[in-house]
């Protein structure tokens, strides 16, 4: 198995940060754009406070680059 492959598959999700990283998949497979934090959190009925906690969460994981001062600065990896 690759190394790089394994190693993320050895990083491990809660069920709300995997639930915010589909929507932003999905989000960008749908629309072509990655969505912004605030319309994040009105598909999670929550504050965009605790959408940017998840953000920096799934970045510290390598799952997302958060690229700073952009509307639209979720990056996939």
């Amino acid at each position: 198995m690759n190394e790089s492959v394994k190693a993320v598959e050895e990083v491990k999700l809660t069920d709300k940060q995997r639930d915010v990283y589909l929507q932003i998949v999905h989000y960008k497979r749908d629309n072509w754009i990655t969505p912004t934090v605030r319309e994040l959190s009105a598909l999670n009925g929550t504050s965009h406070t605790n959408v940017w906690k998840l953000l920096r969460i799934l970045q510290k994981k390598g799952y997302i680059k958060i690229v700073e001062k952009k509307s639209r600065g979720i990056i996939v990896i």
